[in-house]
């Protein structure tokens, strides 16, 4: 996961600091060279008035932004910032005038005889303090929209973690089960099921803990499930499951053990052993495009009163809802719908840069 975000806001004290230090040294305390009435330019003698003048203002300037404006303005005392900001300013501007009357400022260099008028002494002030204060209020609130940007990012990844840690026992408790069933009737295929189940708990293990997985290693984890059901289920002829697919499933990536629930789903619900049944699986990826779709045989009314029952709500596939919400927003659709003949469940996920094989799979454990 990027923690930009928090690189952020560790780094936001610096960025506090240039900032304050450079308006300091641009604003406060100007280079002795200033413009006369005659626009000529020239060294100005009153270097001691400038010195003195940034001295007294730039403690009252850091004061503003580094003790009223995080104590008093961002907690929205705002009656009370505004008094003490005045309290400031008046302060500045007492000592400013005692300096002077000890004759320690002499006159200014643009002003003959310094004879300031408090509106003139006040308003470069506010400009100061507010450009300071301005900027220290947009800095707080991007640290605070980043913060809780990388909050909301964290609680999305814990939820996603959870929900895979509910799915994948599902998932190991069903394909026990064929197992087991294999080894009641002493088939000759346990041993071919052990290796499927191995492949698929490597997938599980492995591949689960990245964001996203290579569309192809989806596809082979889901070619490894349907294999194993085939082993578990008798070969009558009545039973039809076909599983195909198009398209540069190489340059595509998607969320981990995202599409085999829907292919688990149809199978816990749409075999029967003594009708006809039919499970079809399909994936196509257009361009930029990922359409999946799985269609099941409804088993006749004797059985179908439970399977209408429990098709939907399933933990595997309300888990799969919840996931595509979090990953994909507004970027997928689901369809399911029911027919007389099938249920029929349609997923188009509108896939962007993040979901392109750019670069080469780390390793995996072996």
């Amino acid at each position: 996961m990027k923690m930009r975000p928090i690189r952020f806001a560790l780094n936001a004290n610096t960025y506090r600091h240039l900032f304050h230090g450079t308006m300091a040294v641009v604003f406060i305390m100007p280079w002795p060279i200033l413009m006369r009435h005659d626009s000529h330019f020239l060294l100005v003698s009153q270097g001691q008035y400038w010195l003195l003048l940034g001295l007294l203002t730039i403690p009252f300037y850091f004061v503003n932004t580094y003790l009223l404006v995080p104590f008093y303005l961002t907690n929205r005392k705002y009656g009370t910032y505004a008094v003490l900001l005045i309290v400031c300013m008046f302060v500045n501007t007492i000592l400013k005038d005692c300096f002077n009357s000890m004759g320690l400022m002499p006159g200014s260099p643009i002003i003959p005889n310094g004879n300031y008028t408090w509106p003139m002494h006040v308003f470069p002030l506010l400009l100061l303090f507010g450009m300071g204060t301005s900027f220290e209020m947009i800095l707080r609130w991007e640290v605070q929209r980043r913060r809780e940007e990388q909050i909301e990012k964290e609680k999305i990844s814990t939820e996603l973690t959870l929900l895979k840690n509910q799915v994948n026992p599902h998932f190991l408790f069903n394909a026990l089960n064929t197992i087991f069933s294999l080894t009641e009737k002493k088939s000759p295929s346990a041993g071919r099921a052990i290796l499927l189940l191995s492949s698929i708990m490597r997938y599980v293990l492995y591949e689960t803990k990245r964001d996203r997985v290579q569309l192809l290693k989806e596809l082979t984890h889901i070619e490894d499930y349907i294999s194993l059901q085939r082993l578990r289920i008798p070969d009558t002829g009545n039973i039809e499951i076909r599983f195909t697919y198009a398209g540069d499933l190489r340059r595509a990536r998607i969320e981990p053990s995202l599409l085999v629930m829907f292919v688990e789903n149809a199978f816990k619900h749409g075999i029967s052993y003594y009708h006809r049944s039919s499970i079809l699986i399909d994936l196509q990826l257009a361009g930029d495009t990922l359409l999946f779709t799985v269609s099941n045989s409804k088993l006749p009314y004797a059985e179908n009163r439970r399977q209408f029952d429990t098709h939907y709500s399933g933990i595997g596939l309300a888990n799969t809802r919840r996931r595509l919400d979090l990953i994909y927003g507004n970027r997928y659709s689901l369809e399911i719908r029911e027919t007389a003949e099938c249920f029929h469940i349609t997923l188009q996920i509108h896939l962007t840069e993040e979901d392109d094989w750019t670069e080469l799979l780390t390793p995996t454990a072996t």
